[in-house]
């Protein structure tokens, strides 16, 4: 509360009868008026059908993760973290949380690669700002971790740990003598077809005589498609762990980016990330993920105003968009109780929204300090305040 009452540049302005009318039509008030206008270039049928999918998709989720719980209790099965839910309490706030598996080893399991990711992602400055790093999660049955198995056990943590939380759930499978490193990315970044998750390999990694393969492509997440471990000066584990780390660290950023926030969570990589080893871009003869560039700015705004409107329709508000001109955007926030508008400019989130809500008195616009406000801050932190 004491963030939203210090963004107030000024006291509230009563009486405004009119305003809201001036800056946004008769529209605003009137339901299902979505598209009316003349500008609808940007909020096209692609969009609906994008925003569509994605509801369907977090309706499935919530369904399967029912499923879910039916299933672990009927039949008593062993589940990774032990008790079922025992980290959703803790995903409260826009971070995207981190967990990393322990690995298969010899018919066993070893967490010592889980605990070198662990320990280097603990020396980043301003990650746990950004990221909730889950440790400890994993029981043991005599000295044994469980583990995520594989993609089905990943999406099934992700369901039951973090509906609709942004997350990046690492899991490791053996190839014989290969070993992959996964990551599930649940809710992290818009899908085309709104799914909520989707497996990605970082990397494969291997002790015969194959040549170590870079970064493919130009894609923006640092992938490897083989790593030669008899190339490496350093212990297998430590390799591993960096390139996981350097992963985990591309994914927080990226995310952030795309929310608008310009974080830089990477170390240079001449430094180590892992005692003697170097960041795994240099390890591996691979380049970091380029930042964003500049001229993404039109996509960083559509991609931030899809996620304010998902996050706020799982929330159980319905959300209306309406474009006022091709640089302005407004969002109407309502429930039984409740009713926000939204003016979204091009600049949003580096400078805030305006916002508009009806009192007893009227409209009020609430003038929002750009001094103080910042891209971290979401729409609806302040529906929720003003609920």
């Amino acid at each position: 509360m004491e963030w939203f009452l210090s963004l107030i540049g000024g006291s509230l302005i009563s009486g405004l009868v009119n305003l809201i009318p001036e800056l946004i039509g008769d529209e605003l008030r009137t339901r299902g008026v979505i598209r009316t206008l003349n500008h609808q270039d940007r909020l096209s049928r692609v969009a609906d059908e994008r925003r569509h999918a994605a509801r369907m998709a977090y309706l499935d989720e919530e369904h399967r993760r029912q499923l879910l719980l039916e299933r672990y209790k009927s039949l008593n099965a062993r589940y990774p973290l032990g008790t079922i839910g025992r980290l959703r309490s803790m995903t409260t706030d826009p971070r995207p949380a981190v967990l990393v598996s322990p690995m298969s080893f010899a018919g066993g399991t070893s967490g010592r690669v889980t605990g070198l990711v662990h320990d280097a992602l603990r020396q980043i400055p301003d990650f746990s700002r950004h990221a909730a790093l889950h440790t400890g999660a994993f029981v043991s049955d005599g000295g044994v971790s469980r583990l995520i198995e594989g993609s089905t056990g990943a999406a099934e943590i992700s369901a039951l740990e973090f509906p609709s939380h942004p997350a990046v759930l690492v899991y490791f499978e053996a190839d014989g003598d290969h070993l992959n490193a996964f990551a599930y990315l649940s809710s992290l970044f818009p899908t085309v077809d709104g799914l909520t998750g989707f497996p990605i390999r970082i990397a494969c990694f291997g002790w015969d005589d194959r040549t170590t393969v870079g970064q493919p492509g130009e894609g923006a997440l640092p992938v490897w498609q083989y790593v030669n471990m008899t190339e490496l000066d350093y212990p297998d584990e430590q390799i591993v762990a960096a390139i996981v780390a350097w992963f985990v660290l591309t994914c927080v950023e990226i995310y952030w980016q795309l929310r608008g926030a310009a974080v830089s969570l990477r170390p240079d990589t001449a430094g180590p990330i892992i005692g003697p080893v170097p960041a795994p871009a240099q390890a591996v003869g691979a380049q970091p993920a380029p930042p964003l560039p500049e001229s993404s700015a039109q996509d960083v705004f559509a991609c931030r105003v899809e996620m304010e409107v998902m996050e706020l329709e799982r929330r159980g508000f319905t959300v209306e968009t309406l474009e006022l001109d091709r640089d302005r955007v407004a969002l109407i926030v309502s429930t039984n109780d409740l009713g926000v508008s939204f003016v979204l400019d091009a600049g949003f989130p580096a400078t805030p929204p305006d916002v508009f809500y009806v009192e007893d008195t009227g409209p009020e616009h609430l003038e929002l300090d750009s001094a103080i406000w910042s891209p971290e801050r979401t729409l609806l932190d302040i529906v929720e305040v003003l609920g």
